[in-house]
């Protein structure tokens, strides 16, 4: 499980146990813990990324790439340029793995490769289809006639979370890739597994149940989830979503067939010729 930005934390300690309580309540649950990328440039960057690490004892360390919601966040801070440098730093420094993922604006192929030579383990596409930060910052009140308008103007940006799994799964030697972005269920899980994702992730469909329905409904929809994944990799004929995954075949249709094709041509580790139809 990975908790949200522990930015908060780092500016006030004493906020410190809003996230620890993850770990106190789940000893045994992997916790993965959360830095945003411009966090860990400078001098101060690698000590940040610890911090948030044994802040929560996590397993792992995502580190989140937004450009788009800083980019019309009110304070907002877009400037990525010395992040790629200080993952590097990061991922030779913080003792556990590195995943850097998006926001809602999806990664490409060419995104994806960097990312691996600078060692990271896990890239989370998080593409655009789910939750969209720019529709959020444009609510803030804090926001100004322009900020609002751009947030509204920039609202379709980003890569569909589909054609960002096939190409950063196809750009990558080693790292994994976790899909998320619009997973609402295991049905959706094993699409994009079959896409050619390692993992999937959602948030929005368990906070939603807890929220609505209790803790009860939280169970419940967890064991929606798992069935829906269980029975798609049935239908498919495999066992396992790593035999899904390679073994899947999928018919890419629509903007994703389109999206698939222009990209072939423009970048040569790419080959969507790969991806046959089948049952």
């Amino acid at each position: 499980m990975g908790v949200g930005s522990q930015r908060a934390a780092l500016e006030d300690p004493d906020l410190s146990w809003t996230f620890r309580v993850a770990r106190d309540e789940a000893p045994d649950l992997v916790l993965i813990a959360n830095i945003g990328a411009t966090h860990i440039v400078g001098g101060e960057g690698v000590d940040r990324a610890k911090r948030v690490v044994d802040m929560i004892e996590a397993d792992g360390l995502a580190v989140h790439l937004n450009p788009l919601q800083e980019a019309v966040q009110p304070g907002g801070t877009p400037s990525f340029s010395d992040v790629l440098p200080a993952l590097r730093d990061v991922v030779s420094e913080v003792g556990v793995p590195v995943i850097v993922k998006e926001t809602g604006a999806g990664i490409s192929a060419e995104t994806a490769r960097l990312l691996e030579m600078a060692g990271v383990s896990y890239i989370d596409v998080a593409g655009l289809g789910g939750t969209n930060w720019a529709i959020v910052e444009g609510m803030r009140e804090s926001c100004g006639e322009i900020m609002v308008r751009l947030s509204r103007s920039l609202s379709s940006w980003g890569i569909p979370v589909a054609a960002s799994i096939v190409e950063v799964s196809r750009a990558l030697e080693n790292a994994s890739v976790i899909a998320s972005g619009g997973v609402r269920s295991g049905v959706d899980a094993a699409k994009a597994i079959a896409l050619g994702a390692d993992l999937a992730g959602a948030a929005r469909p368990f906070l939603r149940a807890l929220l609505e329905r209790g803790v009860e409904g939280l169970v419940s929809e967890v064991d929606f989830f798992l069935e829906g994944l269980k029975r798609s990799i049935m239908l498919t004929g495999c066992r396992t979503p790593r035999e899904l995954k390679l073994r899947g075949r999928f018919v890419p249709l629509g903007y994703l067939s389109h999206w698939l094709s222009w990209r072939a041509r423009r970048i040569n580790f790419f080959n969507p010729s790969t991806s046959e139809a089948g049952g």
